[in-house]
């Protein structure tokens, strides 16, 4: 369990100088708890937690507080809330296909354009939401998908060729072993997409 410090005084306290609340599978940073607990919380909103308060000259209490959750990012994401419609239950199973689409992929040495674009396309479906909480370089590759997909798209449909390197960084940075890789990395670093 996390747990973090408060000044409030909850009610039945006196002489309290230190208060600890412990989240009881919550989520959040919030000013009724008085501390900053992200590691659980998903998106943006108002949250009601399960917190324990232990004060130094009380027993432990438990009740319900409203927390407010706010994620805030200086890098804007290159991608819109509209095309974010893959249920997750669906991004389970592309994950399993992704799997046979990177066998083929190292056969063949390169992803085709249409296969970029798909890549990057459920790397937004899978992290859009968490957005605010992924690191500024993890946001960043999330960025430089979208410019890349584009890039792809646009010259598949024009019908004119990519340089080789093109394809062998696509390969590299987006392909399908790339998309699984991306979500290991975010599970090691707090960010569970499942």
């Amino acid at each position: 369990m996390d747990k973090g410090r408060g000044s409030d005084t909850p009610q039945g306290t006196q002489n309290t100088t230190s208060v600890s609340y412990r989240t009881l599978g919550g989520i959040a940073q919030g000013a009724d708890a008085s501390y900053h607990w992200r590691s659980h919380a998903v998106t943006n909103g108002t949250y009601q937690i399960k917190v324990q308060v232990i004060a130094t000259n009380a027993e432990p209490a438990q009740g319900l507080a409203t927390v407010t959750v706010e994620f805030r990012s200086a890098i804007p994401p290159l991608m819109v809330s509209p095309l974010i419609f893959v249920p997750r239950n669906i991004s389970l199973l592309v994950i399993i296909g992704l799997i046979f689409a990177g066998i083929v992929e190292i056969r063949r040495g390169h992803v085709g354009r249409p296969g970029i674009a798909l890549n990057v396309f459920f790397l937004w479906q899978l992290f859009f939401e968490y957005w605010a909480r992924l690191p500024n370089w993890f946001q960043v590759y999330l960025d430089i998908g979208s410019v890349v997909a584009v890039i792809a798209l646009i010259s598949y449909f024009k019908r004119f060729s990519l340089p080789g390197q093109f394809y062998n960084m696509a390969l590299i940075g987006f392909g399908s072993f790339s998309v699984i890789a991306a979500v290991i990395v975010s599970y090691l670093i707090g960010v569970s997409v499942f």
